[in-house]
């Protein structure tokens, strides 16, 4: 299984240099949320659960409240993430949403909630919390093996899109907590998608 593992961490190194990276690369350079909140949505597939999508007049409040909104604890997480589901108004359910855009204002503690990784973690019914613990529980069985794949991601960095001449910015995230966790993600959305 730990193959599957080192797989995570090459999709995850290839997905936080051509996406991730830069949309938090442009959030640092304009101050905030607003220039790429919509870019956000799109990329993590929530822009369809927005009213009004890409043209929604939200948008710019949203980032505005996202921006003015605390950096995210251990202890507050679950609660605010429940709280943007509702802000984000819809009558769909925006948890999915709450959790991807408030990853990007926050990264660790927030646990992405994705349908595939729901499904991968046999998670059918229950609260953000419930979800959080169970994916909380996964991990931690799975931690060594994640370690293990960032071990070998160093070691084959060269199996990545990542050029040369970003190398230093990668091993300056690489052994970051949200780094690991992000694999861990990718592992279960590809678990997810099966």
């Amino acid at each position: 299984m730990d193959h599957l593992y080192n797989h995570a961490a090459i999709g995850y190194a290839n997905l936080w240099w051509k996406q991730d990276r830069l949309l938090l690369q442009r959030m640092k350079e304009t101050g905030g949320m607003s220039a790429v909140l919509p870019d956000i949505a799109v990329a993590y597939s929530v822009i369809r659960s927005i009213p009004g999508g890409r043209n929604s007049k939200q948008w710019q409040q949203i980032a505005y409240e996202l921006d003015n909104q605390k950096k995210l604890t251990t202890t507050t997480y679950v609660q605010i993430v429940e709280q943007w589901k509702e802000k984000l108004g819809s009558k769909q359910n925006l948890l999915s949403a709450a959790s991807k855009l408030l990853w990007f204002h926050s990264k660790n503690p927030v646990k992405i909630l994705d349908s595939r990784a729901a499904k991968a973690l046999k998670f059918k019914n229950g609260t953000y919390n419930d979800y959080c613990a169970l994916w909380k529980a996964e991990y931690k069985l799975s931690e060594l093996q994640i370690q293990s794949a960032i071990l070998k991601l160093i070691e084959q960095v060269d199996c990545t899109v990542i050029p040369p001449e970003g190398r230093a910015e990668f091993f300056e995230v690489v052994n970051q907590k949200w780094f690991a966790e992000r694999i861990f993600d990718k592992y279960l959305w590809n678990q997810g998608g099966k």
